[in-house]
């Protein structure tokens, strides 16, 4: 299993940094069908080990669609100036009139009924009624997947230094990429994934936020700066790097998860 630390003075497990650990195997919400699984299937590939970024962000997003009209069912009490389309009994009494005009309609009349209201806004503006516009509804659609993006700018002290940052490069893009599969290579077995934490005095602190699993969607690496491309005069190595990464988690936060520190 490959390890590595940077800056190297730091060692391992010791004060603050952000431990990245690689995993091959199956985990839920990724390489399982399960979305949701408390013994993924691990194995340690390796781990990195940086000093905490200047800024950390956990950005929690739920995503909303808001209707531009009511249900049909509420158009349709509007219509009849009747009913009120939160109270069963009402309404079964406007339903049964509808299915008698129209001749009995099946129960895909009442689904229908709690779709889209555009129908029914149309007719009740023809009839001269009052429109269902203003009964619009907001309809949760589900949380986003969390992401977290870092950015470090690194100017490796000595040779074997660099020669560190030049594997810790590899490690990160390595476990980002697929592999092919099959005898003729038609099918990619996908990346692994990664486990952070964020370590505070060399224990997972208690005041950031968890990380579910998690795969690397970017790494960018951009080699000089500071208003030249400075390397070390024996090994030519870059004497500047800057890295950005992105990482989403693979499985989605609800409530108890928040309870859980995440």
């Amino acid at each position: 299993m490959a390890g590595y630390t940077y800056p190297i003075e730091s060692g391992p497990n010791a004060g603050d940094h952000l431990l990245f650990t690689a995993y091959s195997g199956r985990v839920a919400g990724y390489t399982k069908v399960k979305s949701r699984d408390d013994q993924p299937s691990q194995e340690v590939v390796g781990t990195v080990q940086l000093f905490l970024p200047e800024n950390i962000k956990n950005t929690t997003k739920q995503n909303f669609q808001n209707t531009n009209d009511g249900t049909a069912l509420s158009g349709i009490a509007n219509i009849f100036e009747q009913g009120n389309a939160d109270n069963p009994p009402e309404m079964s009494g406007l339903l049964k009139t509808i299915k008698g005009i129209t001749g009995g309609a099946t129960d895909a009349l009442t689904a229908s009924l709690g779709a889209g209201g555009e129908s029914a806004t149309l007719a009740a503006q023809a009839l001269g009624r009052s429109t269902a516009a203003a009964n619009r509804h907001t309809l949760y659609q589900g949380p986003e997947y969390r992401s977290f993006s870092y950015a470090y700018n690194l100017m490796p002290k000595s040779e074997k230094e660099s020669d560190v940052l030049t594997n810790i490069i590899e490690f990160f893009r390595m476990n980002m990429s697929p592999e092919l599969s099959g005898n003729a290579g038609n099918f990619f077995t996908p990346p692994n994934y990664f486990e952070l934490k964020y370590m505070i005095d060399g224990v997972e602190s208690k005041h950031l936020n968890k990380i579910k699993p998690c795969v690397l969607t970017d790494f960018d690496v951009e080699f000089g700066g500071n208003g030249s491309f400075g390397m070390f005069a024996s090994s030519g190595a870059p004497s500047v790097v800057n890295l950005s990464m992105t990482f989403q988690e693979v499985q989605l936060i609800t409530r108890s998860d928040v309870k859980a520190g995440y």
